[in-house]
């Protein structure tokens, strides 16, 4: 077995971090919702997100350099041109899904995607497998282990983008706070470990500030525990609080889509598997009557009942 290496490198080459490094945006995730249950006009992803057009041009344009979205072509009819998820970006749903899980328990339950069978019209039960058709994944039961050396993720930044200083994300319990790529990876560490606060500063090599303030999201959401362990001088640590351990299915669906997703022509640098049966772990979110993975092709929104 390979010589595991440290953290840093561990954590800098997860598929989960390169995914973060694509998905780690409120703005992006939010109008991936809007689109997983079909075309959507430029129009009218302005006004059912209240974003501004500027911000929404631009996100759209990250999106298709991404491969996550493309336009279809405009109709002779004059109809206008929408925006279509491809195959990459409907993938995510896997990923949006597990989100809303933790939402039920955790967060904003009335926001989630209310989705069902496009023709049966029964909800949508996602579970979250370690192959198509294999066994539920256990946290306590998944290892890692480094095959090589990787490539570089992008650096997140804390920069404001121009003409984002008065545009408020809506509020969405996880989207609020995990729509910043060094959320996750702070995250993503603390998962591996990492307690201390020059600890997280030399696995992530993240400016001090950056740590502060995101630790203090992470804190003020209940996903992290700040617990002093020294008096003098005052030293603290931080520690996974029960709803950011609920977040692991929801890494393990980030995992499996950065795996399938971000690594074209590259070979995986690390591989998950199964502690107990050795077997490989390739984490997909399925649906739990058959087995295979979901295809947003056969979801629409759920009506929602307004009796009483």
């Amino acid at each position: 077995m390979p010589v595991q290496p440290p953290l840093s490198v561990v954590v800098r080459c997860s598929p989960a971090a390169r995914a973060a490094t694509v998905l780690g945006d409120s703005w992006i995730q939010l109008i991936l919702r809007e689109m997983m249950t079909g075309p959507q006009r430029f129009s009218d992803l302005a006004a059912n997100l209240g974003i501004s057009r500027a911000v929404l041009i631009e996100r759209l344009r990250r999106m298709s350099d991404a491969g996550l979205v493309e336009q279809e072509p405009a109709q002779p009819n004059g109809v206008r041109r929408t925006y279509i998820c491809t195959a990459k970006g409907a993938d995510t749903i896997g990923i949006m899904l597990m989100q809303d899980a933790w939402e039920r328990l955790y967060g904003a339950e009335d926001r989630v995607l209310a989705l069902c069978d496009r023709d049966s019209g029964y909800p949508v039960q996602p579970v979250l497998l370690a192959t198509p058709g294999g066994s539920a994944i256990e946290a306590r039961r998944i290892g890692y282990v480094f095959d090589g050396e990787c490539a570089d993720v992008e650096h997140a930044s804390n920069a404001r983008r121009r003409g984002e200083s008065g545009q408020q994300v809506a509020e969405l319990g996880a989207i609020s706070v995990l729509g910043d790529p060094w959320s996750w990876r702070i995250l993503i560490a603390a998962m591996l470990g990492v307690r201390r606060f020059d600890e997280f500063t030399d696995v992530l090599g993240i400016a001090s500030n950056v740590l502060t303030d995101r630790l203090s999201r992470l804190v003020e959401a209940n996903l992290m525990l700040r617990e002093r362990y020294r008096r003098v001088p005052e030293r603290y640590e931080y520690r996974m609080a029960v709803a950011g351990r609920a977040l692991h299915p929801l890494f393990c669906a980030m995992y499996g889509w950065g795996e399938r997703w971000l690594y074209d022509g590259e070979p995986l640098p690390m591989r998950l598997f199964d502690r107990i049966t050795g077997a490989r772990v390739s984490p997909v979110v399925c649906d739990a009557a058959s087995g295979q993975p979901i295809d947003i092709r056969r979801l629409r929104r759920a009506r929602v009942s307004i009796a009483a």
